[in-house]
């Protein structure tokens, strides 16, 4: 239904709101990571799917400390964002999702 997914933080710099890609993401165990908006986040790219805002299944992989795979699924509802939100929100980058 993407074409790519990513995961991206936010944060200040220098004053102004930059968003940063991430090649992996730390779980430590006993921890809570909150995926949201405005922070750690997951781009979704390329969508290609008939409705906007509809929900979508993805399953995420994950490495515990022995190396062993682990598949989470989750359900989200992308969020389609436009430059005028972007721009509102602080965002110069292009069209994206987030989640």
């Amino acid at each position: 239904m993407f074409a790519r997914i990513e995961i991206h933080t936010m944060g200040m710099d220098k004053g102004i709101m930059r968003m940063r890609r991430l090649d992996a993401l730390s779980l430590p165990a006993g921890e809570t990571i909150t995926l949201e908006p405005g922070g750690l986040h997951l781009m979704l790219f390329g969508y290609r799917g008939d409705a906007r805002n509809e929900a979508v299944s993805l399953r995420l992989t994950m490495l515990d400390g022995e190396g062993k795979k682990h598949n989470l699924n989750v359900s989200v509802t992308p969020k389609t964002v436009t430059p005028k939100t972007m721009q509102q929100n602080g965002h110069n980058n292009g069209h994206h999702g987030h989640h």
